[in-house]
């Protein structure tokens, strides 16, 4: 029997245990309401046809990355993507998951995860202004600010893990300074989403589930962790642990639209924002920080770093200046180095050493590639310390 569509949304309601052909959102109307989500997009979330021939969602938002992740993906794997169904989740315990053929499958979204990537992205916005005014107080203060910051939001998931969205409703306040952030965590939250649902579909093309490997995306991801300073990363991993930074790369090169016709810097940027928000998001849930021997998954600092050495390879040097507000001198080098910052800020850990690289990792540099983030090192250890000859801010004030 060929695979289809219909077998991979059969087997996504088998795999959950979701109420079998209803839209996601016709159980969390409440909850949705409780968050402020417009009524009229809370009826036709509930009125979404999650069965309908074409649907490749039970949600119409995953509907729609579903959709464009087949609208850009390398011709060669498009037929396996066309053939993914897609779907949000209430298990609490699962980020996200898939299973199928070597010919199609299922992708299943936590929708805890999701929401929690509210929090991540909100205090994302409020580190960032942070860091920017760090000259304004005395450094014990600014210090102080900091560390005050990052305990309310490890308190906030805390409580998040216990009740729900309602908690993170009652911090709209402090996480959205005003409509203009919120739409901006909006925008960040979905890139987020679109890099974990685009993850999940790379264990597909892959084909990770199966004996039969695809041999043309494994040779494209091989590529990119051929550079020494990338292989230095996968000393140690095991085989599913390598396979999870495999779907890691391929995830972040899909969205950042390297199959695509065409693609610039804010699709890039966008992806390089989802993809370390998404993963710094998984560490702080499940704690997996460090690498464990016994975990199928690597851990976060593990996966950032391939992350934001990959991101410095291809892109390290480019500019942002062409995006709207962007600051003069701002590159996807910085950009990556102040999102490393934020995932051990978020973490509370000390010493990056461990999971991050060294100053041995110089060395494993081939001559003419660009520098990885090197210079930034010691200014991730401050929290956010911008080197003492640099005043160029993060972000443009209001």
């Amino acid at each position: 029997m060929s695979w289809t569509l219909k077998k991979s949304r059969d087997l996504f309601y088998a795999e959950t245990g979701q109420p079998r052909g209803q839209a996601f959102w016709i159980d969390e109307a409440v909850s949705m309401s409780g968050a402020g989500v417009e009524p009229n997009a809370i009826e036709s979330a509930i009125a979404w046809n999650a069965v309908g021939a074409a649907s490749r969602a039970n949600c119409p938002l995953l509907h729609d990355v579903m959709v464009e992740l087949s609208s850009i993906v390398d011709p060669r794997w498009k037929a396996r993507v066309d053939n993914i169904y897609a779907g949000r989740t209430v298990d609490g315990d699962n980020t996200a998951f898939s299973r199928g053929g070597v010919k199609g499958g299922m992708v299943a979204i936590s929708i805890h995860y999701s929401q929690s990537l509210i929090a991540y992205a909100g205090a994302w916005g409020q580190f960032l202004y942070a860091v920017d005014s760090r000259t304004q107080f005395p450094a014990e203060d600014w210090a102080c600010l900091m560390k005050n910051m990052r305990d309310d939001l490890a308190q906030l998931m805390s409580d998040f893990q216990d009740r729900g969205l309602a908690v993170l409703s009652k911090s709209w306040p402090v996480l959205f300074r005003d409509a203009r952030q919120r739409d901006a965590v909006g925008e960040i939250v979905a890139s987020a989403e679109r890099w974990i649902v685009a993850h999940e579909v790379a264990h597909h093309i892959l084909r990770h589930a199966s004996s039969k490997i695809d041999e043309d995306a494994a040779r494209e991801v091989r590529s990119f962790m051929a550079a020494p300073a990338m292989r230095v990363e996968l000393v140690g991993l095991s085989r599913d642990q390598v396979q999870e930074i495999e779907a890691d790369l391929l995830a972040f090169e899909l969205v950042a639209g390297r199959f695509a016709k065409d693609t610039n810097a804010l699709i890039i940027m966008q992806g390089v924002v989802g993809a370390l928000l998404a993963t710094i998001a998984v560490g702080h849930l499940d704690g997996g920080w460090a690498t464990s021997p016994d975990s199928e998954h690597p851990g976060a600092f593990t996966r950032i770093a391939v992350l934001a050495k990959w991101i410095t390879l291809e892109h390290g040097d480019s500019p942002l200046a062409e995006l709207p507000g962007a600051n003069p001198g701002m590159t996807f080098q910085r950009l990556t180095a102040i999102l490393l910052t934020y995932a051990l800020w978020a973490s509370g850990e000390e010493d990056v050493h461990p999971y991050v690289g060294s100053a041995d990792d110089q060395a494993a540099v081939d001559d003419g590639e660009p520098v990885w983030i090197q210079d930034y090192l010691f200014f991730a250890l401050q929290l956010g310390m911008l080197e003492a000859d640099d005043e160029t801010p993060l972000i443009r004030q209001p």
